[in-house]
Formats: C-alpha cells, sequence, structure tokens
C-alpha cells in the first residue's frame, strides 16, 4: 500500500500534516488514517464529504457496497439500519470519529459544514 511506503519513509519526529480529500466516503480508507497515526507529531484534515454521505448513504449501506466498510470498518455492529436515514448518517459519523479517537488522534475541537451557494 502507497500510504505505508509513505509513512515509512518520513521522519518518526517530525512534525507533519497531512490533507485527506477524498471523491468520496469509500475512498477514504480508514487504513490510511491507522497508518498516519502511527507518525509521533501528525495534524490530519479531513474533508469527509457529508453530499456524499447523504446522497449515497441507503446505496452505501446495502450488503453489495463496501465503501462504509473502507470509510468505517465493522460499522454493521455499531450504526443501526433501523433508524431514519438522518439517524444512520449522524451515527456513522459518531462511529467514524469514535475509531479516529481509538486512534490517539484528537478529536477536532469544531467542525464546519461547508455549503456552496446553490446549498
Amino acid at each position: 500500500m502507497a500510504i505505508a511506503d509513505i509513512v515509512s519513509s518520513l521522519n518518526r519526529y517530525g512534525l507533519h500534516f497531512a490533507l485527506l480529500d477524498p471523491h468520496n466516503l469509500g475512498a477514504l480508507s480508514f487504513s490510511i488514517i491507522e497508518q498516519l497515526a502511527k507518525l509521533k507529531h501528525i495534524d490530519i484534515l479531513v474533508h469527509v464529504s457529508v453530499s456524499d454521505l447523504q446522497r449515497n448513504a441507503a446505496l452505501y449501506s446495502s450488503e453489495v457496497q463496501r465503501q462504509f466498510d473502507e470509510f468505517a470498518p465493522e460499522w454493521r455492529k455499531h450504526v443501526s439500519l433501523d433508524a431514519n436515514l438522518q439517524s444512520v448518517r449522524a451515527s456513522m459519523i459518531a462511529y467514524w470519529s469514535d475509531l479516529v479517537k481509538r486512534l490517539g488522534l484528537p478529536r477536532a475541537k469544531h467542525t464546519e459544514l461547508i455549503k456552496g451557494t446553490g446549498n
């Protein structure tokens, strides 16, 4: 995996910054964050596409799709699909945030929903 090669080539004690801006949630493999978390001093800015989550939550949560599996491993054990889609989306983000926190990475003090002029 390319990220493992990148992380292994960096100074473990250097100051690092990673901007993760995937095309969609499936492209944001949690293994990337796990690899980056191995660095002692790193700040990670992640763009989580809420619009992708809103548009495709029903599709991504189907048994044959793997986007959520890449984004938040074992999410099916922690996110109930019996709720409405808004609750499913909120639970998915909460679970993903917990996974990040378990890696020892601090949760952002604030998150911001960025909207264009067309909403």
